[in-house]
């Protein structure tokens, strides 16, 4: 035997102890780490096979662990590792560690190094806490749907946002170019007379560059879907935070806004719910997009029963217990104007009797309230609208009388800035 077969078989001998050895020693941690497993709340841990890497001999560093539920309210389990949360059929997230307390320390089998490690992956960013709370600050319904959730034929993307009795959500057909906004609405026997109102004003309104575009609708479960147009941002994300529109923007939003209502017009359809949150922009900052037909109905017809005496961006006609007509929702185009260029106060208030007195003297006296440097260009506007409140609806007038204010020209584009990200100024 020579002296390399020797060097050899001592080589295969180090290696076959070492093996056995990182054997003994994985028994003796497992059988230190004590599971104790609660039969009432069935819960129970899957443990994976650990798997020994035949080129080193030496055992993972780390292993996937997951934990299965077998309450029907949980759902089933996705395949997803534990890096900090189950996605659940629900919508729910089942987090570890401290964020959830019904899952003790002596379930996570996780070393101190690997718990720091996820716990700082799992950090959420200062973005997503904004985000949070601004979820959590809103007086929205919250249905529970989940990125990558089927609902029909369409996969969710992401949430757009939420009102009173319906959620959006961004949502795509597998192999279709562009995303869709699906509208969900619970039905219930409130809901069902909305819903076949807003399906029927929307159908009669389509065919116009101003009016978001509608694809049909579908019902899944215990929700009625709408599938819109998927726009770019509502006019209310352009003024948070005190932010106010230059005058150019703020006429050709007015302009847009008019010819889009005069085609409604057309149809006899009054919207009766104008304002930032129901106005949006296309992904280019071209045109804007009237939305959010809920409330919408026939001129002179009020078969939803519903009532817009409170509301500071409708007419102070409507708001003294007048039917709605569709000058009215000329008259909240104004009040959009107003609120875009940092001046709501002109006519908002939370007391109704004085927000009704606010209102008409604006109509009334309009240069002795609009007496700034950035408000004043509205006052030949207000005029002519007064006049036609005591007369007869002329859209071709009230464009004329816009065409007319001073730094403003229908034909010029949205004026934006791209930092941090695109938006309009």
């Amino acid at each position: 035997m020579t002296h390399s077969d020797i060097l050899t078989i001592l080589n295969r001998l180090i290696i076959t102890l070492n093996f056995f050895l990182n054997i003994f020693l994985f028994s003796q941690i497992h059988a230190a780490r004590t599971i104790s497993v609660d039969p009432a709340s069935q819960r129970f841990f899957d443990f994976p096979r650990i798997e020994i890497d035949q080129t080193t001999r030496e055992m993972p560093a780390k292993s996937s662990i997951a934990s299965k539920e077998t309450n029907a309210k949980v759902g089933v389990r996705k395949s997803r590792r534990l890096t900090g949360a189950f996605t659940c059929d629900d919508g729910n997230d089942l987090r570890t560690d401290g964020q959830n307390s019904e899952v003790s320390d002596n379930k996570n089998l996780m070393s101190r190094e690997q718990r720091l490690s996820h716990r700082n992956f799992n950090k959420p960013s200062d973005r997503q806490k904004n985000k949070d709370e601004e979820a959590e600050s809103d007086n929205t319904v919250h249905f529970g749907f989940t990125n990558t959730q089927k609902v029909g034929k369409y996969t969710i993307e992401k949430r757009l946002g939420g009102g009173d009795n319906a959620e959006c959500y961004a949502a795509r057909k597998k192999y279709a170019r562009a995303s869709v906004a699906l509208k969900l609405i619970k039905v219930n026997k409130k809901s069902t007379k909305l819903i076949d109102n807003e399906m029927q004003m929307l159908t009669k309104a389509q065919k116009h560059d101003f009016v978001q575009v509608f694809y049909g609708s579908f019902k899944y479960e215990k929700f009625h879907v709408i599938v819109l147009q998927q726009l770019h941002c509502d006019l209310l994300s352009q003024i948070k935070n005190g932010k106010t529109l230059c005058r150019q923007n703020v006429g050709k939003v007015a302009y847009q806004t008019i010819q889009g209502l005069e085609w409604l017009g057309s149809k006899n359809i009054v919207h009766r719910d104008l304002h930032c949150g129901n106005i949006f922009l296309t992904k280019n900052f071209s045109n804007i997009v009237i939305g959010d037909f809920g409330c919408s109905e026939m001129e002179r017809r009020n078969d939803l029963k519903l009532r817009f005496n409170d509301l500071d961006h409708i007419s102070h006609r409507v708001n003294k217990g007048a039917e709605y007509r569709l000058l009215d929702d000329i008259v909240s185009v104004l009040f959009l104007m107003l609120t875009l260029i940092g001046d709501k106060n002109l006519f908002s208030d939370e007391n109704l009797p004085r927000m009704v007195q606010k209102k008409e003297h604006l109509f009334n006296h309009p240069e002795n309230v609009l007496t700034k440097a950035r408000n004043e260009f509205m006052i030949p506007v207000i005029i002519e609208v007064q006049s036609q409140l005591n007369g007869k609806l002329s859209y071709p007038s009230l464009i004329d009388v816009f065409r007319q204010i001073p730094g403003f020209s229908p034909l010029n584009k949205y004026v934006t800035s791209s930092a941090p990200v695109k938006h309009l100024r």
